[in-house]
């Protein structure tokens, strides 16, 4: 019904998702390239963090990799098919929620001196951990908004008729 009534503009809100939901996919799939491609950097970064203990680090830092490029790709897959759009964009979104709150722990108690962030190629250190952590949570917010705007991943539901 929505879709009658406001039609060019649902197919345009509904693209405009799609193509968000591809630009964040494609970011992810970066940064979890570039850390599996140099996972002892990405491990020292995590560990000059001062939040995990090595151990953990060390775990993360052969996770993370990984997990991104699983949700960049299937990110970059669900955009262009239009299909599972709305699963994808949430989990994407749930993972940059997870970074900004692991962002804002940081900035509650940052480490004496300033360090990289690990997120993607750049060594360079971080400035503030609020603005990481508020563009994450940008990032999920956005996310999730275009979930909204997506179709479902099922197969349509039936029409029961009397």
């Amino acid at each position: 019904m929505v879709e009658k009534a406001f039609g060019w503009r649902v197919a345009l809100i509904r693209r405009m998702g799609r193509v968000v939901l591809l630009i964040a996919s494609a970011v992810l799939l970066f940064a979890g390239v570039t850390k599996a491609e140099a996972p002892q950097e990405f491990r020292d970064a995590i560990v000059r963090h001062e939040l995990l203990s090595s151990g953990v680090a060390a775990a993360m830092s052969m996770l993370v990799p990984w997990l991104e490029i699983g949700l960049g790709a299937g990110g970059i897959v669900a955009a262009m098919c239009a299909r599972g759009s709305r699963a994808a964009a949430l989990s994407i979104g749930a993972a940059f929620l997870a970074f900004s709150v692991y962002a804002l722990l940081i900035s509650f108690d940052p480490p004496e001196s300033p360090v990289p962030c690990g997120c993607l190629a750049s060594g360079k250190p971080v400035e503030s951990w609020f603005g990481v952590a508020a563009f994450n949570g940008a990032v999920a917010t956005l996310m999730c908004l275009g979930a909204i705007t997506q179709r479902g991943a099922a197969a349509p539901v039936a029409r029961v008729t009397r």
